[in-house]
């Protein structure tokens, strides 16, 4: 059973190697050209609104990353304490 484990492991990089192929990537046509597009919008602005754009990008995104982590955890908390409080209340009955 270990060979066969180790056999499998040494397969998947392979495997991997198959499923991201970097060259193939990188001559994607369509990639290339949603590049293109995304740089020929970027430069036809001025430099103050791609400025005020990336500031905004860079204060936003873990800004809304930091808020979703906090919902989630006071969400589970509360959960938590009403699920521990209305057990408390059942045995009070």
């Amino acid at each position: 059973m270990i060979n066969s484990l180790m056999e499998y492991l040494k397969k998947v990089p392979a495997q991997l190697r198959k499923i991201v192929d970097l060259k193939a990537l990188k001559n994607n046509e369509k990639l290339s050209a949603f590049l293109s597009e995304g740089g020929k919008i970027l430069s036809n602005t001025n430099i103050k609104s791609r400025l005020i754009v990336s500031f905004l990008s860079l204060s936003l995104i873990p800004l809304l990353i930091t808020g979703a982590i906090s919902y989630s955890q006071s969400k589970r908390s509360i959960e938590t304490n009403i699920k521990t409080y209305s057990a408390e209340l059942v045995k009070q009955l």
